[in-house]
């Protein structure tokens, strides 16, 4: 709950950065591993007697037969009849609460016994997120990091040259591969360009492949099991300067500035000799040396593109006879949704900058299309942009940028940087229409803010226990609408009974299974992580780059309705971004 998917991510990349000596691997061997991949079929393999008997454990045995009975139940549709005998019901308003119980179960079975209570830690003071109650026990095991997201597992392993080798040897017994053949199949990040993949060298190849057949072997085929297509193993080596994974819709590539400063074979210098400081690259340090020790570079990853595509697309189909209002709003919807969850990832990805373009323009050539003329001297920008109160759609806009272009022969091959870019919307020369995502705070700094937010608040609080006076919003003022979640969430009148409101963010993720809507905001809740952003000042640029309020109402019918000036105008209350 505490977490929105982004700073999961974030959490992540820098729990293994963070990690006893995570990024030295010598040339005995040494590597590090990340396996993603998720339990197939998960939950329509919960046996429902099985489910019975473990829920007893933690809840009465009355309402424990009630859940599990809860699922045992006919369901018609039409004139189908259908009994649910095996399987969970995702619609169920306890569903989420089933999924991460039995969820824990499953943890068990991959991680054994000994060492999932060691990545818990003791009872009485259980661990932090991703640390250790001290070295021994972090470096005692090769599994170093473990976590779940619903059905999704990523775990990290690091292995000497002994360990890795034992393991291979495991494996090519039991599956031998005299032609070499392993790299044939091997799923890659194909979104990086060629030397930022992984390299698919025998060695590296195997013991990937080792260690996914002995996870998938800890799984009994009748509960859950994983499948090599939708599984992902990333070896970091002396071989392989990068780790790359996907989490939440973020494509992830954590590159050590060890691997930058050993002059790597066959990689071209310029890639791996510089550190990057742009958008979208994020910088983690390590807490003891507080150096910066590895950058995370992030894209979407191609599924969120085309979700956001169909998206647009299913707006544009259903809008027969809808209002432009209407149209101009779901837009807006859609694309703070976007913008809101990824940030800076939008920005390293081109595909979906392009999309942005392309779609902008499409919701704009329907609306001109209802008007039957698609001249564009009929249709400036501030048709289009300018806020409701002064006559316009109050459309956001991401379309009018400049798209960094790489060069289309080397970009492919190696991280060129950009060479030249190409134009997105167009518009007047002198008109320059300001793009939301330079009024979104990315999510690095969002993070960085947040901690010294909450460290800042925890001293003030203690300050003011010790005079015996109660904390006022005048002490907080400067920590005001920052933080997540946001520190305004303290003054919530309903915070006591939001406290009791556990497993909400897991829950808002099932709500898809029982709403039919499409809920572009699944990941937050503004009750309990407050407003996560704010467009205000958007909307103030946007109307001076139109030309200010006089500017705009000089091109419009305002002069004929003879009021004295423009400031009755804001008649519908609710039409702040």
């Amino acid at each position: 709950d505490s977490e929105p998917p982004p700073l999961l991510v974030y959490k992540w990349c820098q729990g293994i950065n963070n990690l006893e000596d995570i990024w030295d691997v010598n040339e005995t061997g040494e590597s590090v591993v990340l396996l993603q991949s998720q339990f197939e079929k998960m939950y329509e393999k919960i046996d429902l007697t099985v489910l019975n008997r473990l829920l007893r454990l933690i809840v009465d045995h009355n309402i424990a037969d009630y859940m599990t009975a809860k699922n045992n139940v006919s369901i018609s549709y039409k004139d189908m009849m259908h009994t649910n005998a095996y399987g969970l019901i995702r619609g169920l308003q306890f569903a989420s609460f089933i999924v991460q119980y039995y969820g824990l179960v499953l943890d068990l079975l991959v991680l054994g016994l000994s060492r999932a209570s060691e990545i818990a830690g003791v009872p009485q003071h259980p661990n932090e997120y991703l640390a250790y109650s001290d070295v021994e026990t972090e470096v005692g095991h090769p599994i170093r990091l473990y976590t779940r997201y619903l059905d999704k597992i990523y775990i990290l392993f690091k292995f000497d040259g002994s360990e890795a080798k034992d393991l291979i040897q495991r494996y090519l017994i039991e599956h031998p591969d005299p032609n070499n053949e392993n790299a044939v199949g091997y799923r890659n990040k194909k979104c990086w360009p060629r030397d930022c993949r992984m390299r698919l060298l025998k060695r590296d190849v195997n013991l990937g492949r080792a260690i996914f057949w002995d996870i998938k072997n800890r799984l009994p085929r009748s509960i859950t099991t994983l499948d090599w297509d939708n599984s992902f193993v990333s070896v970091y080596s002396s071989d392989n300067p990068n780790l790359l994974f996907d989490m939440n819709g973020f494509e992830v590539r954590i590159q050590p500035m060890r691997a930058n400063r050993r002059a790597i074979v066959g990689g071209s210098g310029s890639a791996f000799g510089t550190t990057t400081y742009k958008d979208g690259v994020w910088n983690l340090q390590n807490e003891t040396t507080k150096e910066m020790t590895a950058q995370a570079h992030l894209r979407v990853e191609q599924e969120a593109v085309q979700a956001f595509d169909n998206r647009i697309r299913q707006i544009l189909m259903s809008s027969g006879a809808t209002t432009f209002t209407k149209i101009a709003n779901k837009w807006n919807t859609a694309l703070i949704g976007l913008m809101t969850y990824y940030r800076e990832a939008v920005l390293n990805t081109q595909e979906l900058l392009d999309l942005l373009v392309k779609n902008e323009n499409k919701i704009q050539t329907r609306i001109k299309i209802g008007l039957n003329s698609k001249m564009p001297s009929r249709f400036p920008p501030v048709v289009f942009y300018c806020p409701k109160e002064l006559g316009g759609l109050g459309m956001l806009s991401m379309g009018h940028v400049l798209i960094p272009q790489s060069d289309l022969r080397y970009s492919k091959q190696t991280d060129t940087g950009v060479t030249h870019f190409r134009a997105g919307l167009s518009h007047d020369a002198d008109q320059l229409i300001p793009n939301l995502f330079r009024y979104l705070q990315p999510w690095e700094s969002e993070f960085v803010d947040s901690q010294r937010v909450w460290a800042e608040y925890a001293l003030k609080r203690q300050e003011a226990n010790a005079q015996n006076r109660r904390l006022t919003l005048e002490d907080l003022e400067d920590s005001w609408d920052r933080g997540i979640p946001r520190i305004n969430t303290l003054f919530s009148k309903d915070r006591h009974t939001l406290a009791y409101d556990r497993g909400w963010r897991c829950r808002t993720v099932f709500k898809q299974y029982q709403v039919l809507r499409v809920n572009p905001f699944w990941w937050t809740h503004q009750r309990h992580d407050g407003k996560l952003w704010n467009l205000n000042a958007y909307r103030t640029d946007m109307i001076q780059a139109l030309g200010g309020v006089e500017g705009i109402l000089e091109h419009t019918l305002f002069k004929g309705t003879y009021f004295p000036t423009w400031e009755g105008l804001f008649w519908e209350k609710a039409s702040g971004f």
